[in-house]
């Protein structure tokens, strides 16, 4: 992270606050340790890293963590604790299943209809010496899925915000053949709507109920029914990000933008997550998905993009 001394924390992407959290917290040399989800928002490369920094610290130390990205742990762990049900289970670590498999029943894309296109964007935060992104050029067709990962702090986030016009482009994001800096906000984010990497972005009411206007199919789809008449900051983390994500999809729009929405998901609710994206994109909406879930990424994915050395590269 020596790279990372000299800038100003509330210029850092996620992954990297998440990274300068974890190490902060390691300087205190605690005796016992306790991680709630410590990989969260981490490229594949630095969550490694920060396991190689566990794996030491643990050899005379207790490590507690609560992590649902579990393929990263399987040298690592010496126990494996599940909690269901309202009761406590010590699993098998011979036994136990570190991946797990998606529903293979992908939809196709086939529609020639672009609906967002990007030509040679380039953009660089102020003051700084060189382009966070240089020569983006991108397409997505109608109903299609597209998926862009790559290392923290190379400006996946940036890009959802040039394209959700909450950052200004210079005439090189195009909706439906129009220059998007020529539609008003308002009757752009008729089109596009856009799921914040922090989930607290998007509550403005008292309760779940209220977010979510009282809607039963998303409250039951998005497993808040418990929690509805609860205030939307007081939800567990995860919690927060389902919310976040039925009030994205309250009223689906052509372009959904959404920064890495299986944050705190079980399998179980990524899989649900993973349905919905393919029912909507079957009727006709288009996705961005910026995530370091790779697995997810895989199962969801019509094309899927890396962004290294400030440009986007297909995979």
């Amino acid at each position: 992270i020596t790279h990372l001394l000299t800038r100003k924390i509330s210029t850092l992407s996620g992954g990297e606050k998440q990274k300068i959290n974890l190490l902060s917290i390691l300087l205190t040399e605690p005796e016992v340790l306790l991680l709630d989800e410590p990989t969260a928002f981490l490229d594949a490369d630095s969550a490694q890293q920060i396991i190689e920094v566990l794996k030491i610290y643990a050899t005379d130390k207790t490590v507690i963590i609560i992590d649902h990205n579990q393929h990263y742990y399987k040298n690592f762990v010496s126990r494996i604790i599940n909690i269901a049900n309202n009761q406590i289970e010590e699993i098998n670590l011979d036994s136990y299943k570190w991946h797990n498999e998606y529903p293979t029943n992908q939809i196709p894309h086939n529609s020639n209809d672009i609906l967002l296109n990007i030509q040679n964007l380039n953009f660089a935060y102020k003051d700084a010496k060189d382009n966070l992104l240089n020569n983006i050029s991108l397409k997505v067709h109608k109903g299609e899925i597209a998926v862009i990962s790559g290392k923290n702090g190379n400006g996946k986030s940036t890009l959802l915000k040039l394209i959700a016009k909450l950052i200004p482009s210079q005439n090189s994001i195009f909706l439906q053949n129009k220059d998007i800096t020529n539609i008003k906000q308002k009757e752009y984010w008729q089109q596009v709507s856009l799921l914040w990497q922090n989930p607290e972005n998007h509550f403005l009411f008292n309760s779940v109920a209220e977010e979510l206007k009282d809607n039963p199919e998303l409250i039951n789809t998005f497993d808040l029914t418990e929690q509805i008449q609860n205030n939307p900051y007081c939800l567990s983390e995860g919690q927060k990000r389902r919310l976040s994500l039925a009030i994205t999809l309250l009223k689906p729009r052509q372009l959904i933008l959404l920064d890495e929405p299986t944050f705190g998901q079980d399998f179980a609710n990524k899989v649900i997550l993973l349905e919905i994206i393919k029912k909507l994109a079957k009727l006709g909406h288009s996705f961005i998905i910026i995530s370091h879930d790779e697995e997810f990424n895989q199962a969801v994915a019509h094309s899927w993009y890396i962004l290294k050395d400030s440009q986007l590269w297909r995979e």
